[in-house]
């Protein structure tokens, strides 16, 4: 799972520019068409909504001479997904205005690794287990990252965590692993 945070930040990004696309229009609105959003010329900022079609389609995309897939993650609110939307330069620029401005890492996750404690298992229903919902408030709780089931499966299997499949994760499953591996692969 490594890059999901910038993943994240990426979709975040892609997800504010889906909403509002800033073009110019004499009329107050822009078009979208197979050439892109066409808007007529003024000074006046108007805003395009793009649209999502249904859960899970894939559109191709234009940026200069870069063609994207855009693919529609959720409908309301409206969210998608464009792998390498932003280029290596353009994170890195983004990084160093994040950090001109004031910006820093985040302390919860910094503290929590940096006296290497163990993270409270949210065993909820105290079966001796984390099952996937468990798994996952333990990881919000002691890392404060938020994953979605399909990504603590992922986990697992990555990390070889579920030895026999069941989903559930047993004390000596987890035994396995240490909070700082762990920290490692969500990182």
């Amino acid at each position: 799972m490594p890059g999901n945070t910038a993943k994240a930040a990426v979709l975040l990004s892609v997800f504010l520019m889906s909403i509002v696309h800033c073009g110019h229009s004499e009329e107050g609105v822009c078009t979208k068409s197979d050439d892109g959003v066409k808007c007529s010329e003024d000074n006046s900022v108007r805003l395009t909504r793009l649209n999502g079609e249904l859960v899970g389609n894939v559109q191709t995309i234009t940026d200069g001479d870069r063609k994207l897939e855009m693919k529609t993650l959720n409908m309301k609110p409206l969210v998608f997904e464009i792998e390498n939307f932003l280029t290596e330069e353009e994170c890195d620029y983004i990084k160093a205005a994040a950090v001109k401005t004031g910006l820093e890492s985040s302390q919860t996750m910094a503290h929590s690794m940096s006296k290497n404690q163990n993270v409270d298992l949210m065993d909820l229903n105290h079966d001796g287990e984390l099952d996937i919902k468990e798994m996952k408030i333990t990881i919000e709780n002691g890392y404060d990252i938020f994953l979605e089931k399909e990504d603590i499966l992922d986990m697992y299997s990555t990390l070889e965590l579920d030895t026999n499949g069941d989903t559930h994760i047993s004390r000596e499953e987890l035994s396995k692993i240490k909070p700082k591996d762990l920290f490692t692969y969500l990182q």
